[in-house]
């Protein structure tokens, strides 16, 4: 019950960085299909040298964009993980849970992305994004359930127990 108490009164700019990091995250996560899309198949781009350079020059740039967005979402999220690592009721809502989610998000657009952008093709870009996109939502999953189920579990009172029986707050 006191962890609940504290979470909610969290200092606003800890929850502001929360959401700024994940949402930093998810914006990684939504770029980087768009680093392997059908741009390089462009026949009209394909042709002349400046095009290819124009191709490789997006592609580089997307590319780049997401990964720092990706990198700073997370290092900005494991900061705040280590900060709030004594509260796991804060760490599942504005950590854990939306990790999940906005990993969630980035699949399901990759996924989509690799079989209607690309017809099916798996590029290698496509591969490397897939993989690790799958291996955030796998640990924030990981994460969540052994919090969620596991650790608030051990923190739970006789009376927290009872309240929640009894469906009276």
């Amino acid at each position: 019950m006191a962890k609940t108490i504290q979470a909610n009164d969290a200092p606003i700019w800890d929850n502001l960085l929360a959401a700024f990091f994940s949402w930093l995250t998810l914006a990684g996560y939504v770029v980087f299909p768009g680093t392997f899309t059908s741009l390089e198949h462009s026949q009209t781009l394909t042709s002349s040298n400046s095009g290819k350079f124009i191709q490789q020059t997006v592609k580089k740039a997307l590319l780049a964009t997401a990964g720092l967005c990706c990198f700073f979402g997370t290092v900005g999220t494991s900061w705040l993980w280590y900060v709030w690592r004594d509260n796991a009721v804060w760490l599942i809502g504005h950590i854990f849970l939306p990790g999940l989610l906005h990993s969630s998000v980035g699949l399901i657009t990759t996924l989509i992305n690799i079989y209607t952008a690309q017809g099916g093709h798996w590029s290698v870009t496509a591969k490397i994004t897939v993989i690790v996109i799958g291996l955030c939502t796998g640990n924030m999953s990981v994460l969540y359930l052994v919090y969620n189920h596991w650790i608030l579990e051990k923190m739970k009172t006789p009376l927290d127990r009872e309240v929640a029986k009894s469906g009276q707050a």
